[in-house]
């Protein structure tokens, strides 16, 4: 997810072809109504892999946000980015709790 260039290309061509631009579409935070919705190019700010939310692509999208001055999509990022630490918190609190309890079973 956090690097580009052929490979990110043909990895979204794959997508495509497999789940309909409308399933691309989903993965991208923000449109340009100036292009056509059957075009990749028509949607911005990408977060993920097309399977998981990354933090890279998170950081990424709202470091392009701020510098173009897109506060709605910066704030999309921001409620992803608690999201995702949300969840990550709940799950090391998880894991330290399964932990204590099998050593204390032990």
């Amino acid at each position: 997810m956090c690097s580009g260039g052929e490979d990110l290309d043909q990895q979204e061509n794959a997508f495509i072809r497999q789940h309909g631009i409308g399933e691309y579409a989903k993965w991208y935070l923000g449109i340009d109504d100036q292009e056509d919705p059957d075009n990749k190019g028509r949607y911005k700010f990408p977060y993920s892999d097309f399977d998981k939310v990354h933090r890279c692509g998170l950081l990424a999208a709202e470091s392009r946000a701020g510098q173009r001055k897109n506060y709605d999509i910066e704030l999309a990022v921001a409620h992803l980015h608690g999201m995702l630490e949300a969840l990550r918190l709940t799950a090391d609190h998880s894991t330290r709790r399964i932990r204590g309890h099998q050593t204390s079973q032990s």
